[in-house]
């Protein structure tokens, strides 16, 4: 049943546009479905990064790290600032520097761990299984997007998407510095 309710929580999460979300939909809507999975995969593999991390302890001593964590936080932030480049790497640094993931792997995960002596099985099997979701949902919303792209495709529509997509990043980035450095 938690397994469920787990499953039911990373959906949730996985749903919500974000930077992932966001670069997918560019990704699907500019340069077709295979750029966007590419992009997604570059994500999944970040977040096995953060699962490797995790399931070593090592994100709660980055946490409890400030100067470890603000290093982090202004690196993704002028990422998101400056955001270009290959699909594949695009994905896999934009999700190592959502704030939203961190949040996942350090926040949510956890909860879901109940045996304290052997916390690595759960921690891979609802890792893999966050990964899975989140993959899927990334995956949908590039081939919603690549379906819908002779409606979106218009030029009015599609230079709103992008300035709407890119009024995002620059803000996300700008929030994410300035949290960092103030």
């Amino acid at each position: 049943m938690e397994v469920l309710l787990f499953a039911g929580a990373v959906l949730v999460i996985c749903i919500v546009p974000g930077p992932n979300v966001f670069m997918t939909l560019s990704f699907a809507l500019s340069q077709g479905f295979a750029a966007a999975s590419r992009a997604v995969f570059g994500t999944a593999f970040a977040s096995v990064l953060f699962l490797t991390v995790s399931a070593f302890g090592l994100i709660a001593v980055l946490v409890a790290s400030r100067a470890a964590f603000d290093v982090v936080r202004v690196v993704g932030a002028v990422y998101l600032i400056f955001l270009g480049g290959h699909p594949f790497l695009q994905g896999f640094v934009t999700h190592l520097s959502n704030p939203k993931a961190l949040l996942y792997w350090t926040a949510m995960l956890p909860q879901f761990i109940h045996d304290r002596e052997r916390p690595t099985g759960q921690l891979l099997l609802l890792g893999f299984l966050g990964m899975a979701i989140g993959v899927s949902v990334l995956l949908a919303y590039a081939a919603l997007a690549v379906r819908t792209r002779h409606v979106l495709d218009r030029p009015r529509i599609s230079q709103r998407i992008d300035i709407v997509a890119g009024l995002f990043f620059l803000s996300a980035g700008g929030w994410l510095l300035s949290a960092s450095l103030g």
